[in-house]
This record gives structure tokens, sequence and C-alpha cells, in this order.
């Protein structure tokens, strides 16, 4: 008696033990392949053309189901219609003063790109001390 309750416990627990196993497994292919519909899906905006073009009513269920698990893993409403342009606000006080910033940092850098560099006596000097018979030391400095 004490060998057939042994029995039917270690084959209880292989049994468990199995299908435990294969349940995670499924589990972890699902996610991999609900991660890898959702990062297609992340910048794709469909419109009603495109459903049209797919073939039948299953991969129209299939899109839904999509669309509604990229809205739960993003947490963001899906636009399908295109953006509307947004109206330019009146810039603030510190916007207006960040452009002028802007401005500013940018005549800087065209000046500094039009005018000429000036070389420096102590470079030109180092490259004659370095190589003083060189014929194209023209070049160099």
């Amino acid at each position: 008696m004490e060998s057939w309750c042994e029995c039917s416990l270690r084959f209880c627990f292989f049994f468990f033990v199995f299908f435990f196993k294969l349940f995670w497994n499924v589990l972890f292919f699902a996610r991999d392949i609900f991660l890898k519909k959702i990062n297609k899906l992340r910048d794709i905006q469909f419109s009603p053309p495109q459903i049209k073009e797919m073939d039948g009513i299953i991969s129209a269920i299939q899109l839904a189901l999509c669309f509604s698990l990229r809205e739960i893993y993003t947490h963001k409403h899906i636009n399908t219609f295109p953006k509307k342009k947004q109206e330019k606000r009146k810039k603030t006080r510190k916007g207006k003063k960040r452009e002028r910033k802007n401005e500013n940092l940018k005549r800087k850098k065209k000046r500094r790109e039009n005018t000429p560099r000036k070389e420096s006596f102590t470079s030109s000097c180092l490259v004659y001390a370095i190589e003083p018979n060189d014929p194209d030391i023209h070049l160099w400095s």
C-alpha cells in the first residue's frame, strides 16, 4: 500500500512539474510574441484603406487585438486619424529670452567661422624646431 502511494505521489509530482514547465514556456513564448508585435506597432498608425487591404475578418480581429494590446502596453490612446497642426502659442517671457540667447549664439558661431584664424608664433616655432630643413614647411604651419 505504501509503494502505491509513493508511486502515485511521484507520478503526480512529475506530472505537475512537467505541466508547470510547459505552461511557463508557453507563457514566455506568448510574451515574446506580444513584445515583438508591440515593437512593430509602436510607431505605425493604421488608416482604414490599409485595413481593407488585409484579407478576411480574422486579420481585422487580429488588428483590433493588437491595437488593444498596444493601448494596454503604452497606456496611451491610439490615434488612427492624422494629427492636426498645432497652433503656435504665444511665447512666454522665458521663451523669448531663450530664443534671443540661441540667436546670439548662432551669430557668434557664424562670426567665428568667418574670421580667419591667426597663426600663433609659438606653434610655427615648434614646427621649425622639429623639422628645420623640411621644404614643405609651409604645409605644416
